[in-house]
């Protein structure tokens, strides 16, 4: 493990760029000591190793923050095998249960300091409202737990999602769910996702009439609609909604999500883009279209 000295004198970069890359890219996660000091592995240096050298060839640090997301490259291999995700999540849901607001953001700002938005969701946020809803009867204040948990999640993304936002100079792509889904915790994930590899969302909140998305898209030069459904199946005039959609926009449409699996063949019959469920191959798969 190197201190961050280390990288300085192998990067000739100045430790604030090092910290930058780590708060603001999250390339790299490195652990620290029992004094709060950081340690970096050798997968930390390495990736660190190419940003640099794809920096020194004149690529912006967007973009080469891309290349290394969207390569093979094991990003915060190391540092996954060393975050204790239960005991986070296990934190999480004692302070959920003792309305602990103060120790959910600890627990939150640890987590999204250290690690992309996609492993965030599928390794905190699910798990946590997977054992809200398991355990909403079977505790006398359940269902405020989960409406307390709920609420910060909101407000935290939000607010997170409102920052990053105000940064985003890159391509605007609509956001928003199928009609009749509101499963907005999602979509601000993944409206945080797409910051970080250089689009500029355009957050239309769920349960958007999707007759409404033309419009928008007019007013916001959005290059792309990204839908999210949850719903295992779709009905007649639902897919016909969407064939509605992909006739009147001038843009690609997406979905994501549970609906963009089991729904693939129909979607690919109206011309709709299916994106799966995970944000790194659905960001992939836009790219491709869009041509980022």
């Amino acid at each position: 493990m190197f201190p961050i000295r280390r990288l300085v004198e192998i990067l000739k970069v100045p430790p604030e760029t090092i910290r930058t890359w780590e708060r603001r890219y999250r390339i790299f996660a490195p652990s620290r000591t029992t004094s709060g000091q950081r340690r970096y592995s050798p997968n930390d240096l390495e990736v660190a190793i190419k940003l640099r050298n794809y920096l020194d060839e004149g690529m912006g640090i967007k973009d080469a923050t891309h290349e290394i997301r969207m390569s093979d490259f094991p990003l915060l291999e190391s540092a996954q095998k060393g975050i204790p995700w239960d005991d986070l999540l296990g934190t999480a849901l004692l302070a959920i249960r003792d309305f602990d607001q103060k120790t959910l953001d600890f627990v939150f700002s640890k987590a999204f300091s250290q690690f992309p938005e996609d492993t965030v969701m599928h390794r905190l946020v699910v798990p946590l409202f997977q054992t809200l809803g398991d355990n909403w009867n079977k505790h006398p204040t359940g269902i405020a737990e989960e409406h307390f948990a709920r609420v910060y999640c909101l407000a935290k993304l939000g607010s997170y999602y409102n920052t990053c936002v105000l940064d985003a100079r890159g391509k605007p792509v609509l956001v928003t769910t199928i009609p009749g889904e509101q499963h907005e915790l999602g979509l601000l994930l993944f409206c945080l996702a797409l910051t970080s590899q250089g689009y500029r969302p355009v957050y239309a909140g769920p349960n958007l009439p999707l007759s409404q998305c033309r419009l928008i898209i007019e007013k916001t030069n959005s290059v792309g609609i990204v839908l999210s459904g949850r719903k295992e199946s779709l009905t007649a005039p639902e897919i016909s909604c969407l064939a509605d959609l992909v006739s009147d926009a001038s843009v690609p449409v997406f979905i994501g999500g549970v609906t963009s699996e089991r729904c693939r063949n129909e979607l690919g019959m109206i011309g709709v883009i299916a994106l799966g469920e995970k944000f790194v191959e659905a960001i992939r798969i836009i790219n491709d279209e869009l041509k980022q």
